[in-house]
């Protein structure tokens, strides 16, 4: 797509790094190759900042989730410096640092991305400010709807990764040396925040009864969050010092993903997780919640079927899928090789940016004939 430079300003409030922001740094990373000029704003302290800076790229910062005046006259400053065309508000709080900063400024458009499947709280700040909100799953787009955001205001933008060719042997055995572990034990992995809906207390209880059947299982999680302690305490309970490990934050955890034999995402509420569909585009064979845009990813256009999908509302079925995907693993194999092959067209990076682009552009330019049609009427 040839579209026409612009300049974007790209905001993210976020103290961590998750599925946002590596969305955000995969969309800004490709519109900045493409001749966009990228305005990069994230809290002084995030992982975000500190990666802009090791690869030298300038960027605006912010403090907190709750701007003060003097902080919102200075952002607004660079706002306006930027010439920005696009405000990109990549989350909750990037929307109130971003709108109150901005208020009464008509020069740019301003777009919001849900990334979440959780009921939207406030329908009105949506509705009053921001021009379009990019959803990431068809699941997200009516959760929006059912919450009260103007359908007008809507649009459905699939998120992507970008599809690296990992040798999976190679980062099996390089998994296996870092876990020091027997090469013979199936590694299930999963990554995400350690917080409640990503549903991993559930996982520890069922690999207590998967580890009865298939005592060799390791199952691994990457990431940190508040559910830590509680995570740990569990497993020590529950004698799983052996089968449970928790790695804490890791950077590429793609690489990881790529060498487990099974990928594990229970999640009990999700937009549109990019982590999962990493396994997918790899070829990992899939076990997650059947919820939010993870029942997209689970399935084909035809409805077949690219995982084992677990129903959140019954405990007993992760244990059970699980069970099934170990004991079955050419059918795990076979479903994961045609997840690999769909997910690499339906989730392409250039497709994802394409649509941003076009969306930019599409917003900026109806913006600009509105305000002029509005002069010409006074």
């Amino acid at each position: 797509m040839n579209a026409r430079p612009m300049n974007l300003a790209l905001m993210s409030s976020q103290s961590s790094w998750g599925g946002g922001e590596q969305f955000l740094w995969s969309l800004g990373s490709g519109l900045a190759e493409r001749g966009h000029r990228v305005l990069w704003i994230a809290p002084r302290q995030s992982p975000l900042h500190q990666r802009l800076q090791e690869d030298g790229i300038p960027s605006a910062t912010i403090s907190g989730r709750h701007p003060s005046p003097l902080a919102i006259l200075r952002l607004r400053s660079k706002i306006h410096q930027h010439g920005t065309h696009v405000l990109h508000l990549n989350d909750s709080h990037a929307i109130t640092w971003g709108t109150v900063s901005t208020l009464a400024n008509s020069d740019f458009v301003r777009v919001a991305v849900k990334h979440t499947n959780f009921p939207v709280r406030s329908s009105a700040k949506y509705n009053w400010f921001i021009d379009r909100i990019a959803c990431v799953s068809q699941t997200v787009y009516q959760t929006c709807m059912d919450g009260g955001i103007l359908e007008r205001k809507l649009q459905t933008i699939t998120g992507s990764v970008p599809i690296e060719d990992w040798d999976r042997t190679t980062q099996r055995k390089r998994l296996v040396e870092f876990l020091s572990i027997d090469p013979n034990r199936q590694i299930l992995l999963g990554v995400g925040s350690l917080i409640p809906c990503k549903g991993y207390e559930r996982l520890i209880h069922a690999a207590a009864e998967v580890r009865k059947s298939f005592p060799k299982i390791c199952v691994v999680l990457i990431g940190e969050g508040p559910e830590r302690a509680r995570l740990s305490a569990l497993i020590e309970k529950l004698e799983l010092s052996q089968h449970v490990r928790l790695l804490g934050f890791q950077q590429q955890p793609e690489q990881w993903i790529a060498g487990a034999d099974f990928f594990v995402h229970p999640a009990l509420s999700e937009g549109l997780p990019l982590v999962t569909m990493h396994a997918q585009v790899q070829g990992v064979p899939i076990v997650a919640s059947d919820v939010g845009g993870l029942s997209e990813l689970l399935r084909s256009s035809s409805d077949e079927m690219l995982g084992w999908a677990v129903s959140s509302e019954d405990p007993s079925s992760l244990t059970n899928q699980l069970l099934e995907a170990l004991r079955h693993q050419d059918r795990s194999s076979a479903m994961a090789e045609r997840g690999r092959i769909l997910g690499r067209s339906r989730y392409s990076l250039d497709r994802m940016i394409d649509e941003y682009e076009l969306m930019y552009q599409q917003l900026y330019l109806q913006s600009h004939r509105d305000r002029d049609l509005r002069r010409r009427v006074a």
